[in-house]
């Protein structure tokens, strides 16, 4: 043996080792490092079970948990977990809305003083003290059901609870409900200890709307025929025998009697607006049914319910034309073609009946996506079978027997006139609007069943001047048609449900049309109309009226009509120069109530009134309540008024800071309560629902596009937009489209994580400002000019800013952007070589999409680490020529897309450029119009320096590393959703810990120091 080599392989060994050691040492050093918790409080959970759900909704299912990881969570659903202690839930500060339903919890304390929650859901648990949700100061919705709770007198301080759900509980005393000014939902349905109808006097005159008091064993009405508000009610399965008086609930809409033995159900025939009845589970005959539903006494029915009804004929269903929801399952019916000519029919369940044909159901086109059918357990045809598959391929839900496959039957074919249930317009404007609103496009008809689900309708600005043909909308309730050229509103006379209406600015002379409708809000500002043609037996149903801006000469007919207003809570009188009092306010008739229910606002700006004395009987004015948040409204002439009453107006408890001129008095200096009325004969500068300019009608919004969009967005009534509770309650919102020209008023919205404002008419971005909660905007094609508040939202990661004002990425830098934004998109925005160095300030750019501008160097994002591992950077169709930028940031690499289509790239960049980038795992796309992201690039399994396979076969699912030695070939590459065990002995499981410096670079010199050892061992 030569001792000499002996030696040498010994020294080398030794060096080997030596160096492995170093630098798994520095590996394990490293990696700490890139561990280190988040600074915070460290969360424990005295409950394994709730910190399990805690764990799986946040994504950590070990380690510690850090306050900080908890703190911006708004949506906790923890039921059904067997969860007993919820200690550890004030480190949500943010929580909104919270679901422990079905668990074993005791104890509330821990919620005790929560400072956000809203909506709590804590059904089927074992509470009895409820008085830690007294301290909730925000709760405003509880679902208390299935528990052991018998008293709720501690729920008094929760002033602001809107919906209580107490059923199955042993709950005997109503009366702190009497403290509950805004409680409008009630269910405590199966308390038995709830057995006497005295029980529900507290009841008695609240603004409650809906009522459950299924399964209590009472016998009567009682106090529940003065809950005047009510529009829901279930008395289902009690002991009700008889229901008079009913009929002085005139606002029910939806009404539920199953299971009771009544005497007489006609009273119920008296409910005018009733939507939804149900009177299953009592034994009718056809002869019964038939008298009680009788033409023309549920024109406006939408949902019957008769099931366990002994039911053997249902030809009564002709007698509702309007119903889009019936339920008749378990009865004796085998003849169902009655219901074949049901026009909006889109929901009927028919199942345990004994029906063999279904045929006519092919003809039926209500029938369409969505629908619904149960027809099983009947003893149907082969040929219905086959009808029943060619709905169910027609996208109609349908449940029914499976039997063997019969011959086909043929679809009708289609005739070129228009069918029988086509809805026509005349006015084109018209029909694109409601073709939008149903989701049709330009061909084919309107069908009256694609127009029956329609309630509210907003057309605004889209010179409308013939609505001939909305009197086919049956369920329309709110219409709006401001800002358009109508002169003829005679179709609205037999829009028998309509309640709400707006026809500001238009040209409209006759309300005669409106003469037997009921409705409640009425604005018809800015038209010529000279009488106010009202019937006096429908006057008690307005509640809001606006009639200012018109050519009304009559004083006396105007008195005669106004003092009948008996409920009213909004009047606008703008500009009616005939009315030079306000004695017509103390006939005894004229709502003068305080609180919410009386008049609140009130505007005779331009009228000739000089005397206010009349106004003493309205204390609304004088004792300065707040309305949902909102003081009373009261617009004057100040100057104009005489000196008493200038006295009288300074002791309102309104506060005002208007500074009006005392040598002037017009149009143009007027005073409010907390605002500055400057009108003008002008009508275009007072467009809103109650005659105030800028308060708009009682939101807080100034652009009615915006209150539109909100409502239709997250389905808000009007009145929800002056109520920031629920409007704070919004997370994210899609505004997209709506016209809307000013965001005044989206502040309130001071949750929001996520909105889109693109493709508006907005100029101004600065009403988002304090929205710190942002994540995600979309402000695309919109004129903007100023974004530089953009750079200040702390959270913001995903940005599109695309074809607006302003191009100029600098503004974007100097404040928290560079530490949150991941994605930011900016097609189209003339977006040029000076702008591009501002992206080294964004460096946490994971994102960086800008096809389609004037970009030629792409310098800027060579020093940008983060795009590996599914980033995104494309560039297509701009002036770029040279990839050496990109090809030397080696972070760019490992399941990066560049798109880079249509640009004069030089031979290199596109040949070898492009080829090493690909070699790296980028999906590099030069010369295609699709790419796909992943792509598999190289089909040889790859193994490391030790010769063992790493599990990575070029892309595919899951996150890759790759480093590759400056001036060699040799690369390391692995997928660390398959990490190998050799891996995971030294940590290296974490894709960030992969990506650290420090590992790269101690990873880099490991290989090289083990190169020299290998040649020096072949030297030998």
């Amino acid at each position: 043996m030569n001792i000499y080599n002996y030696y040498d392989k010994t020294i080398i060994t030794s060096l080997f080792l030596v160096l492995l050691s170093l630098f798994l040492f520095s590996l394990t050093n490293s990696t700490n490092v890139v561990h280190a918790q988040p600074s915070g409080e460290v969360v424990n959970f005295p409950d394994r079970q709730f910190e399990i759900a805690v764990r799986e909704q946040i994504g950590k299912m070990s380690g510690t948990i850090d306050s900080s990881e908890l703190m911006f969570i708004n949506d906790l659903r923890i039921e059904s977990r067997g969860i007993r202690d919820l200690t550890g839930i004030q480190y949500f500060p943010n929580l909104d809305y919270l679901s422990a339903s079905n668990n074993n919890i005791q104890d509330l304390t821990p919620l005790s003083g929560h400072p956000s929650l809203r909506n709590a859901n804590l059904g089927d648990n074992l509470l009895s003290d409820l008085s830690p949700l007294a301290t909730i100061p925000n709760l405003e919705y509880l679902y208390l059901w299935n528990n052991r709770i018998t008293d709720i007198s501690s729920l008094r301080g929760a002033s602001k609870l809107r919906s209580i759900y107490i059923s199955n509980n042993m709950v005997n005393d109503l009366t702190p409900l009497v403290d509950m000014p805004r409680l409008r939902e009630l269910g405590i349905e199966e308390n038995p200890s709830i057995n006497n109808v005295d029980m529900l006097q507290p009841l008695a005159n609240t603004t409650i709307e809906y009522l459950n008091i299924d399964g209590l064993r009472i016998n009567s009405l009682g106090p529940i025929t003065s809950m005047l508000n009510l529009k829901r009610l279930d008395i289902s399965d009690t002991q009700i025998i008889d229901i008079a008086g009913i009929d002085k609930l005139s606002g029910l809409e939806d009404l539920d009697v199953s299971g009771l033995r009544l005497k007489d159900y006609s009273p119920i025939k008296n409910l005018p607006f009733l939507e939804n009845l149900s009177i299953s589970k009592f034994n009718w005959t056809n002869a019964q049914l038939n008298n009680f539903i009788s033409p023309g006494s549920f024109q406006y029915l939408e949902r019957f319910t008769c099931w366990q009804c002994s039911l053997t004929d249902i030809s009564f269903v002709k007698n509702l034309p309007f119903i889009t929801h019936l339920e008749l399952h378990d009865n004796n019916l085998s003849d169902i073609s009655p219901v074949y000519n049901l026009q909006y029919l889109d929901t009927l369940t028919l199942e345990r009946n004994n029906i063999r044909d279904i045929t006519g159901f092919a003809d039926m086109m209500s029938f369409g996506n969505n629908s619904y059918i149960r027809i099983y357990d009947n003893p149907l045809t082969a040929e219905s079978i086959q009808v029943a598959r060619d709905l169910e391929n027609r996208g109609v839900n349908i449940d029914y027997p499976q039997f063997a496959t019969p011959t086909p039957t043929p679809l009708p074919t289609p005739t070129p006139t228009p069918p029988a249930n086509a809805v026509l317009f005349n006015d084109y404007n018209l029909e694109k609007g409601i073709r939008k609103e149903v989701g049709l496009g330009q061909d084919g008809y309107i069908l009256k069943k694609d127009v029956a689900e329609i309630t509210r309708l907003e057309l605004d600005n889209l010179s409308i001047y013939d609505i001939s043909g909305i009197e086919q909308l049956p369920n329309l309730n709110n219409l709006r048609l401001p800002n358009n050229n109508i002169t003829d509103i005679s179709p609205l006379k037999n829009v028998k449900k309509l309640k709400k209406l707006k026809l500001n600015n238009n040209n409209i002379r006759d309300l005669s049309p409106l003469y037997d409708l009921k409705l409640e809000k009425i604005d018809v500002f800015g038209n010529n109309i000279s009488d106010l043609n009202l019937n006096p037996a429908n006057l008690k149903h307005i509640i809001d009226l606006n009639i200012g801006n018109n050519n009304f000469n009559d004083a006396n007919q105007l008195f005669e009509v106004l003092g009948q207003l008996e409920n009213v809570q909004k009047l606008g009188l703008f500009n009616i120069e005939p009315i030079d009092n306000l004695g017509w306010m103390s006939n005894g008739v004229f709502n003068t109530d305080s609180g919410e229910e009386g008049l609140w606002r009130l505007n005779i700006i331009g009228t000739s009134i000089t005397d206010i004395s009349d106004l003493s009987s309205l204390s609304n004015f004088t004792d300065g309540i707040s309305v949902e948040g909102e003081e009373p409204r009261f617009g004057y002439n100040n100057e104009c008024l005489s000196d008493e009453s200038k006295e009288k107006v300074q002791s309102f408890k309104i506060d005002t800071n208007d500074m009006p001129d005392p040598n002037n008095c017009g149009f143009h200096n007027t005073t409010s309560s907390n605002q500055n009325f400057n009108n003008n004969n002008n009508n275009q500068n007072f467009n809103n629902n109650s005659g105030f300019p800028t308060f708009n009608g009682g939101s807080f919004f100034q652009d009615p596009q915006l209150e539109q969009a909100i409502m239709q967005e997250v389905g808000f009534s009007y009145d929800m937009l002056s109520d920031l509770n629920a409007l704070s309650g919004i997370n994210a919102i899609n505004l997209s489209g709506r016209q809307i020209y000013s965001l005044e008023g989206i502040q309130t919205l001071m949750n929001l994580t996520e909105i889109d404002i693109s493709n508006n008419n907005i100029e101004d971005l600065w009403w988002l400002e304090s929205l710190y909660n942002l994540e995600h905007i979309n402000i695309s094609n919109n004129p903007i000019y100023d974004i530089g508040m953009l750079r200040n939202f702390p959270r913001l990661r995903w940005l599109d800013m695309s074809r607006i004002n302003n191009n100029n990425l600098w503004d974007l830098t100097g404040g928290n952007l560079g530490s949150s934004l991941e994605t930011l998109i900016v097609y189209q925005s003339g977006i040029d070589d000076s702008h591009m160095d501002a992206l080294t300030n964004l460096y946490n750019l994971r994102e960086f999409i800008a096809p389609e501008n004037n970009i030629s160097r792409v310098d800027s994002l060579r020093g940008l680490n983060n795009f590996a591992n599914g980033g995104q950077i494309i560039l297509s169709n701009n002036g770029i020529y040279d990839l050496g930028p990109l090809y030397d940031n080696p972070s760019l690499c490992c399941g990066l897309t560049l798109e880079i289509m249509n640009n004069p790239l030089d031979q290199n960049s596109f040949n070898n450029i492009a080829n090493e980038l690909r070699n790296r795992g980028v999906n590099v796309v030069v010369g295609e119009s699709q790419y796909t992201n992943n792509q598999n690039y190289s089909s040889q399994t790859s193994t490391n320096v030790f010769g063992t396979d790493i599990g990575y076969t070029g892309g595919g699912a899951g996150n890759s590393f790759y480093y590759e030695d400056e001036g060699n070939s040799r690369g390391f590459l692995f997928n660390v959703d398959n990490t190998p065990e050799w891996a995971t002995s030294l940590g290296l499981t974490d894709f960030n810990t992969l990506l650290d410096p420090t590992v790269i670079a101690m990873l880099g010199i490991f290989i090289t120091l083990l190169g020299t050892v290998a040649q020096m061992a072949r030297g030998r």
